[in-house]
């Protein structure tokens, strides 16, 4: 799964543990800290 950040656009896959344990809203984005501008927030799903 690829997911978007929502402060910078940059788009970006999880590893498994972060699927599994990272925070969410319920059936919604979660919540990831981007690989490219280091900052957290609430990232939707945009590719399977």
């Amino acid at each position: 799964m690829q997911y978007m950040c929502s402060k910078c656009g940059e788009t970006f896959k999880i590893t498994f543990f972060q699927y599994i344990l990272g925070p969410r809203i319920l059936g919604g984005p979660k919540l990831l800290k981007c690989p490219n501008c280091g900052k957290w927030s609430f990232c939707p799903i945009v590719a399977i």
